[in-house]
């Protein structure tokens, strides 16, 4: 019982890192491009 409960909080908590790893890497990519000026809005260019 508990080691199926350790693994199961296991799984939950390597999900819940992946989702915030994901949602962080865009986070940081859409501050790097408003750093770099590319400040546009959507579609951007000349």
């Amino acid at each position: 019982m508990e080691d199926s409960y350790m693994a199961a909080v296991r799984g939950e908590t390597q999900q819940k890192m992946r989702s915030y790893s994901f949602e962080l890497k865009y986070l940081i990519a859409g501050h790097a491009k408003a750093y770099r000026g590319e400040e546009g809005g959507e579609g951007g260019g000349a």
